[in-house]
């Protein structure tokens, strides 16, 4: 059964685009600061739709950026720093949909970033797999 306001992608005969969503962290994700509990419920009634519309692919939320590890390379060597983010302001959570088109992506987008408290996110299509010889 396929939500109402989600549109399934048909995986007959249509190609299917993927995004990642990506949403920035604030000052809220950064301090770890948690949605209340309604805010949770309906996030994940929300989630939960979208998932069974075959729409949501995965998702998660990240915890602040203070608790990570980056690495970096050089040469042969890596160096692994404690903390902080590559990416400012950071990155406090992602989703991966599929979309029949980038109108569809970005409805639903605006909807889940909506319905996680706003802020701002950047969607990127995911490149395909190349074909296996």
């Amino acid at each position: 059964m396929v939500e109402a306001g989600f549109r399934a992608v048909e995986r007959q005969g249509e190609r299917a685009l993927r995004f990642i969503i990506i949403r920035k962290a604030d000052a809220n994700t950064e301090a770890g600061v948690l949605p209340s509990a309604e805010d949770m419920a309906e996030m994940r009634e929300f989630i939960e739709g979208m998932e069974r519309s075959g729409v949501l692919l995965a998702n998660g939320a990240l915890q602040p950026s203070s608790m990570g590890l980056r690495i970096r390379s050089a040469g042969d060597g890596f160096t692994v720093i404690d903390g902080g983010s590559a990416f400012k302001p950071g990155v406090a959570g992602f989703a991966v949909l599929e979309e029949k088109s980038r109108e569809d992506a970005s409805e639903n987008g605006k909807r889940l970033l909506r319905v996680m408290g706003g802020g701002e996110c950047e969607m990127l299509p995911l490149m395909d797999a190349p074909p296996k010889a």
